[in-house]
């Protein structure tokens, strides 16, 4: 038994060591990972967005009310 973790540590220990074998994996996973991140972004920003135009476009309704109100007013007193 000796013998052979000998053999296979001279084996192992003659291997250079190298990132090679990692790097597509690594690349891949960062790929998706970006990918992702991105899409989820753009994703929220648009709801994020939508939301936003309809709080200004209730905003907008309600001060061209209080300017409709205002003009009434002002007709009713001149």
């Amino acid at each position: 038994m000796w013998i052979l973790q000998t053999h296979v540590l001279r084996r192992l220990a003659r291997r250079p060591y190298s990132t090679a074998a990692y790097g597509t994996p690594l690349f891949n996973c960062t790929a998706i990972a970006s990918t992702t991140t991105l899409g989820l972004h753009l994703l929220w920003y648009n709801l994020d967005y939508a939301e936003y135009r309809e709080d200004m476009e209730g905003t907008v309704k309600e001060l061209e009310g209080r300017i409709k109100e205002l003009e009434a007013m002002k007709a009713g007193k001149a």
